[in-house]
């Protein structure tokens, strides 16, 4: 076989189940009861035992229901949840010294109820967010639980909160449209019943692994330490506050919604330009950053959701990686100019995303700064509803007006305050119809939440200069508004 294999969305079935097959071979390598890490997973790993109190890797979904809910119903169509997806019974632990996965095969959910009539909003709130702020124990589970607060006999809210090592926002989306599935059958008094999920999570791992020992490994590493060889830039943007020497997880988000019209015309730009609308607020984020830094070589990671092989559309687990995009840029380039550059290195990362972060870091050998994540520090991603079941999407990112029907029950999402940062900033883009609405997670104790305001008009603007006139050199394209003017 070729040392250069070609992508791999672009391998024949047949191929693809030759890389599977080889990689479920080496199942035979490990214990009955236990199976290696993915990549992924064993980074979360790392990071849970430096910290195992922290909460900064709990995920959540949370959601308000405006019907009576038939509890027992519920409950056992969570137990049944958990008992079709192996990952919500996941416990880690060494074996042989290296980290390894067991699926616990009889453990009952983590499932309680709380009746919370007659308490403020406030209160309740402060309960959710407890809740979700929980850790989780890794090591003797459960790493996932569920919670339903009763302030009614209409109004509860509903959480389902799990660590990331077993989950991501993808396995959330199939968690929901399962979990309304089998509640609608309960509660009609129907066997529960949903078509068996063709693969397994712990398959991932062993296929990824085999990847990475493999001829399409070396032509990924190849490609990254040619990416990032030499000094890799670190981007200093303008702080509040002085760094602290060790790596905080404090964080609060700032959200707003870019104007209908604006995002019509960068969609236009993009078509234009035969790119997608990704690329182009790719390019302009990394023009912003440009003009607060100054600095013309920059790492920003961006997540895929690293899902490559057919028949793991609906294995819930922690398949996203963060791909490293470096670009380098000066303030000559006209937009359209860089929007082309960009997207080069979008489609070349693209091409090589397969490869783990965490491998990548370790390989290249970066001297560790406690006070800073390894290779980038600034995260960029657009989320879009591209799930079976579009709806889905919107509602678990929190998008106004998006509700789930569960029979007769009425879910509208909850959106609890943001109090984690995984990084120094983290721009969050959603498509909302024919508009943009954007989230910039941040670091309280590096940035303010004024600032971060500033930072996210500054970028609504440059956009529309952008998109108004694409030739313009972005050193000098707009960035304060009529009311900074």
């Amino acid at each position: 076989m070729s040392n250069e294999l070609p992508q791999l969305d672009r391998l024949t079935p047949e191929e693809k189940r030759r890389l599977l097959a080889q990689a479920l071979s080496r199942r035979a390598q490990a214990p009955p009861a236990a199976s290696p890490l993915s990549y992924g997973q064993q980074a979360l790993w790392f990071l849970y035992n430096l910290e195992p109190e922290s909460w900064a890797y709990n995920t959540l979904f949370a959601a308000r229901i405006c019907s009576p809910v038939n509890r027992p119903a519920l409950h056992q169509a969570v137990q049944a949840l958990f008992d079709r997806h192996e990952s919500l019974r996941t416990v880690f632990g060494l074996y042989e010294g290296r980290p390894a996965q067991r699926i616990e095969t009889d453990r009952q959910v983590d499932f309680q109820l709380f009746n919370v009539a007659g308490r403020e909003w406030e209160e309740l709130n402060q309960a959710l967010i407890a809740e979700a702020r929980r850790p989780f124990d890794l090591e003797n589970g459960p790493v996932a639980r569920v919670r339903l607060f009763t302030l009614a006999p209409d109004n509860h809210v509903l959480l389902l909160a799990a660590h990331h090592a077993v989950i991501d926002l993808w396995s959330y989306a199939v968690l929901v449209d399962e979990l309304g599935q089998l509640y609608e059958q309960a509660a009609a008094g129907l066997p529960l019943s949903l078509p068996p999920v063709a693969r397994r999570y712990q398959e991932f791992a062993y296929w990824q692994r085999a990847l990475i020992d493999g001829p399409r490994g070396d032509a990924l590493w190849r490609y990254w330490s040619e990416q990032l060889a030499g000094e890799l830039p670190v981007l200093d943007l303008p702080i509040a506050r002085q760094r602290p020497a060790i790596k905080s997880y404090n964080g609060a988000s700032h959200v707003m919604t870019l104007d209908e019209g604006l995002a019509g015309h960068l969609r236009e730009l993009s078509i234009r330009e035969k790119t997608t609308l990704y690329t182009a607020l790719l390019a302009a984020f990394q023009a912003l950053l440009y003009r607060y830094t100054g600095q013309q070589d920059m790492v920003i990671g961006s997540p895929m959701a690293g899902r490559h092989l057919a028949g793991f559309e609906k294995v819930v687990g922690y398949f996203v990686n963060m791909v490293p995009l470096r670009t380098r840029l000066d303030g000559r380039l006209s937009f359209r100019e860089l929007l082309r550059l960009v997207r080069r290195t979008v489609l070349s990362g693209l091409e090589h995303q397969e490869f783990p972060l965490s491998l990548l870091v370790d390989r290249l050998g970066l001297a560790r700064d406690p006070g800073r994540s390894p290779l980038f520090d600034v995260v960029f991603a657009l989320e879009t509803p591209e799930f079976d079941r579009a709806e889905i999407i919107p509602f678990l990112l929190g998008q106004a007006g998006s509700r789930l029907q569960w029979g007769d029950l009425v879910l509208e999402p909850v959106m609890l305050p943001q109090q984690e940062a995984q990084f120094d900033l983290a721009l969050h883009l959603f498509v909302t119809g024919n508009s943009l609405s954007a989230a910039w997670q941040y670091n309280t104790d590096l940035f303010e939440g004024a600032g971060i305001g500033r930072l996210a008009r500054h970028y609504e603007v440059l956009l529309a200069g952008a998109a108004a006139n694409p030739d313009q050199p972005i050193a000098r394209l707009p960035l304060l508004s009529q009311a900074e003017c």
